[in-house]
């Protein structure tokens, strides 16, 4: 890639374009070819329908990415928003240690205006991307997937891809913006997550009962033995109970 080339930054969904299918993983290729647009000063974002606790595939590649659009930027948010990684403590007392600050630009159809002139192929895909969720909510997901591709190609949005990649970007864009497949997978992470903390803290708590209980079964057995060898103890001018105190 020419330093001097107008590309700014890419952007990349994640099931089938990054990842393989078939293996799961991102191709050697791939990951080349992203490293050497990094040295050309290429900016890398994710743009998926996942959230961000489901993207646990790019491993290799996450020292490379600039940022992500994640459940594909359907949350309202300000054109500019500075998230911090101390925001999703729990019990946050006082300022942390150690902080993480990261600026979410909102590339949403009609925000950062400013941005998108300066990316056309950015603007062009939220375009497309503001006509499938019309769509969708007016017909079924397939149907709508196919208008915004046909119209897009007519007003001359992604012209060039979308002819070269039809299939692959209906295929793509009917897995990602599938709401409710996206919820069940965040439910089962979520349900993951809580049934292994669930068994870590029942093994402690029952780490603990065992304890308490074992206590108490030496307790017992001690004085049976006690007892029992008091009773064996020959007369040597004092009480046997006197042993058991």
């Amino acid at each position: 890639m020419d330093k001097n080339s107008k590309i700014k930054a890419l952007f990349f969904d994640i099931d089938g374009t990054l990842v393989s299918f078939q293996t799961h993983r991102i191709p050697q290729s791939t990951v080349e070819a992203l490293e050497k647009a990094k040295l050309n000063g290429v900016k890398i974002y994710i743009s998926t329908g996942r959230p961000i606790i489901l993207i646990t595939n790019l491993g290799q590649i996450e020292h490379l990415i600039d940022g992500y659009i994640t459940t594909n930027g359907t949350d309202a948010v300000d054109d500019r928003v500075e998230l911090r990684l101390s925001n999703a403590y729990e019990h946050l007392a006082g300022e942390p240690d150690l902080e993480l600050k990261v600026l979410m630009l909102n590339v949403n159809e009609g925000h950062n205006k400013e941005l998108m002139e300066q990316c056309q192929t950015l603007k062009e895909y939220a375009i497309y991307v503001a006509r499938v969720r019309q769509y969708a909510s007016e017909m079924n997901l397939n149907d709508a997937v196919a208008r915004a591709i046909d119209e897009c190609i007519k007003e001359g949005i992604l012209v060039e891809f979308l002819r070269k990649n039809r299939s692959e970007v209906k295929m793509v864009s009917i897995l990602e913006y599938d709401k409710e497949w996206e919820e069940k997978k965040l439910r089962k992470a979520e349900y993951e997550a809580g049934r292994s903390e669930g068994i870590e803290i029942g093994k402690s708590e029952g780490i603990e009962i065992g304890k308490s209980e074992g206590i108490e079964i030496g307790k017992s057995k001690g004085i049976e033995i006690g007892r029992e060898s008091a009773q064996e103890l020959p007369d040597a001018g004092f009480r046997k109970s006197d042993v058991l105190r």
